[in-house]
This record gives structure tokens, sequence and C-alpha cells, in this order.
């Protein structure tokens, strides 16, 4: 069943701007791969422009062409840019070279592949790759890693909280957990 899920303003303002799991002194342009439908749109829109930024739209057919896609992010200063998962993984399979004039990419959505990401921190080590996590109901994701900082991947870890979210561990019977 479809589901309908409810943003107010200011919870796009609290992703956008002043937060945590992105170096807003970095970006020049965000590309906007996702389409309109999907919350990772929040992203791609409204931090470029609730943060004085460049938001370049890349069409959503121009994402199965990767070639294209490599020449617009070269063409158009792209520095930043959030990819599911799924085409993260595609990258990193068909042309690596893509994340090459990259700073920081965000990726999410589904169980990642820890042999991919692996694969893009050996051979970009000072790329910002960031995990972030959470449900559409926390306005888009509500955790984040920055995996530049970590050595080991054998699980992709979903980091710690956005500077204004919070976080609970349950057990089973739905307790807080201790620390």
């Amino acid at each position: 069943k479809p589901k309908g899920v409810i943003v107010d303003h200011i919870s796009v303002v609290n992703l956008a701007i002043n937060n945590n799991y992105i170096n807003y002194e970095n970006i020049r342009t965000i590309a906007g791969l996702s389409t309109f439908v999907f919350d990772g749109s929040i992203f791609d829109v409204f931090v470029p422009l609730l943060s004085g930024k460049k938001y370049f739209m890349i069409g959503s057919s121009d994402t199965t062409n990767l070639d294209l896609l490599s020449n617009k992010f070269v063409y158009n200063n792209v520095d930043t840019v959030f990819f599911t998962t799924a085409l993260l993984n595609s990258v990193v399979e068909n042309k690596i070279e893509i994340l090459s004039t990259l700073d920081q990419v965000l990726f999410g959505g589904e169980s990642s592949n820890s042999k991919n990401i692996s694969i893009i921190k050996s051979k970009y080590p000072n790329l910002n790759l960031i995990h972030v996590y959470g449900p559409t109901e926390t306005v888009v994701y509500s955790t984040y890693c920055n995996l530049k900082r970590v050595y080991c991947i054998n699980i992709v870890p979903i980091g710690k909280g956005l500077n204004n979210k919070k976080h609970y561990t349950l057990d089973n019977n739905l307790l807080i957990c201790p620390i």
C-alpha cells in the first residue's frame, strides 16, 4: 500500500542547514539525482537552496548512462551528490571514475555492499563517503557515518544521529537498552 508522509517545513530546514553530516563549506554544486517522488530529493533540492549553493538537476534517464552522468558532473563542477545504494553499486561495478571529481558522496536507502565500499575507499581515500540512514518519516535520514574515518568495513555502520535527532536502542519488549 502506498503511504503518505507529512513533512513539516521545520524538519526540512533542520535537515538542510546547520547540521553535522556534511561539510557545507566544501559544497559548490549538488547534483540532484533523485526523482521528486523519492524522499532523497529533499536533500538534493533543499540543501543547496537553503545554504546558498548551486543545484544541478539531472534527469532520471541520465542516471542510466554513466558516461553521460560523469560528463555532467565534470562540466557542472558537481562536488556533492546523494546516490541510492543501488546506483552507487552500479557506479563501482561499471564506472568508478565518476567519483574522482566528487568531494562528498552520500548514499543510502538499502543495505550496503561492504566490498564495494572498500573498493571506493581504497581508490579514493580522500573522498568523504557518507552512509546515511533513516526512514522517510524522519525526513530523508536521521543518522550518518562518514566512512573516510572508518578503517575496517565488514558491515557498513549507520553511525550517529544528525544534530537534531535522538535515537534509542530498544530490546524485544520495546524498552530502552542501557548504554
